[in-house]
């Protein structure tokens, strides 16, 4: 559970077009009160103006002792609403709540002691260490509302992850460079266990032709995937923009189906891990936006790493930075090698 940490943004109120109307009728009621001493303009202007700061009170109290407290998924796929729970305490009037810094900002109206369970907009690929929403309130009267913005740590950052976008691969026949209890290794690298006779639908190169002489119809062998196979997948985002992102949607797919394969798979990427969003100025619910530190001009690492399941595929590519990165060098890598940019896949 996280709970708004490190103060939030003070109350501000502002006042709605019908108090600012009322006001200047009360200034009105003021100035005849001044020129004809008639006590009803008096009672007119005095009743106005404590209407508007009754209503001002209590749309400041409705905001200024509330908390949230949020649940959030580890893993949200990229440009997709996720389901988040949340909890207001301390609230003594219906408010809005209002996500920031996300694509869209929907209202989620606070009617009871429980707001429950409730779609967050959609998020951009990356790491996300917290929560900016502004909370807000009108009085009863309708002449002033009350906003504060809440600043909400997750417990555990929220990873934003592509989505796998199905590709047209050819995969390219390889050989085992090594062995391990790896299905779908190539033929070829297996080790061979027995012959059975033919199906429909088995591959010419599984006939075994001796044995098929010695029995008089087809035999196929049989084999134990032994073998493995490597493959690193380089994955270039380029420049900022839907192509580095449809690049990445293919990484994890093309990573993903490999590991599916029996395959061993490390990832090359541009490392974004260490440059979590960090906040510049919070600014206020009616007043200037929140805004993000820019990430310091400094080159980033290129990591090269396995990757064992689709999870850590996911991961790898939420924090992958946009450029290219450094392919490693050296001549004692046997394994494929597979490139994935903006262009589509390319194997070597």
């Amino acid at each position: 559970m996280a709970r708004t940490v490190g103060g939030p943004e003070r109350v501000r109120v502002r006042l709605t077009g019908a108090a600012s109307a009322l006001i200047v009728l009360a200034a009105f009621a003021l100035l005849f009160w001044l020129f004809s001493d008639i006590e009803v303009q008096l009672a007119i202007a005095t009743a106005i103006i404590v209407g508007v700061i009754v209503d001002a009170v209590l749309a400041w109290r409705a905001v200024g002792p509330v908390t949230v407290d949020l649940r959030c998924p580890d893993e949200v796929p990229v440009g997709e609403p996720s389901r988040w729970t949340a909890q207001v305490l301390g609230w003594s009037r219906p408010l809005a709540l209002t996500p920031l810094l996300t694509l869209t900002r929907p209202d989620l109206v606070v009617a009871h002691d429980r707001l429950g369970e409730f779609d967050w907009p959609e998020l951009r690929r990356g790491v996300v260490p917290f929560a900016l929403l502004d909370a807000v309130a009108t009085g009863p009267l309708g002449l002033a509302t009350a906003g504060r913005r809440h600043l909400v740590a997750l417990p555990t950052p929220l990873h934003v992850t592509p989505k796998p976008i199905e590709t047209d691969v050819r995969w390219p026949r390889a050989r085992a460079v090594g062995f391990g209890m790896n299905e779908g290794s190539p033929i070829g690298d297996d080790l061979f266990r027995s012959v059975r006779p033919y199906q429909s639908g088995d591959e010419r190169r599984r006939v075994h032709w001796k044995a098929t002489a010695h029995h008089g119809e087809l035999m196929v062998r049989e084999s134990d995937g032994l073998g493995v196979v490597l493959v690193r997948v380089i994955v270039d985002l380029g420049m900022p923009g839907t192509g580095a992102e449809l690049a990445a949607g293919r990484a994890v797919w093309v990573a993903t189906a490999a590991i599916e394969r029996g395959w061993a798979v490390e990832l090359t990427t541009l490392d974004a891990s260490s440059e979590i969003p960090r906040i510049e100025r919070l600014g206020h619910t009616f007043g200037p936006p929140p805004s993000l530190l820019p990430p310091p001009l400094v080159p980033l690492p290129t990591v090269t790493a396995p990757v064992r399941t689709a999870k850590e595929v996911r991961r790898r590519l939420a924090t992958a930075a946009y450029g290219q990165p450094v392919a490693p060098s050296g001549s004692g890598w046997r394994g494929l090698i597979c490139r994935v940019d903006r262009e589509g896949v390319h194997w070597s």
